[in-house]
Parts: C-alpha cells; sequence; structure tokens
C-alpha cells in the first residue's frame, strides 16, 4: 500500500514538472486583443491629459 502511495505522489510530481518545463519552454506570448475596445490604461490617462491641455489652450 505503500509503495502505491509513494508511485501515485512521483506521478504527481512529475506531471506538475513537465509542465513547469513545458511553460517555461514555450514562453508563448499573451495575444493582444485586436479590437479597439480595449486601450490600455496610461493610454486612457494621456487622452485625458491630452483634452485638458486642449481646453487650457482655448480657454487662454
Amino acid at each position: 500500500m505503500k509503495t502505491y502511495l509513494l508511485l501515485i505522489a512521483l506521478l504527481v510530481l512529475v506531471a506538475f514538472g513537465l509542465r513547469w518545463v513545458l511553460a517555461a519552454v514555450k514562453r508563448v506570448p499573451i495575444p493582444e486583443p485586436e479590437t479597439d475596445a480595449y486601450v490600455p490604461f496610461w493610454d486612457r490617462i494621456s487622452h485625458i491629459d491630452e483634452h485638458a491641455t486642449m481646453h487650457e489652450r482655448e480657454q487662454s
């Protein structure tokens, strides 16, 4: 019985090890969404700043 538990534990460790190795070897980049719906946070902030400077120019 003890050998079966050791064998199962070894198989689980090997499975996790293989998964980790494959993830490290592949290093597949996460694909960026190709729609305009996703705008990065910093782009949104710079967009707001552009509007603010535009309004300041109009007022002066």
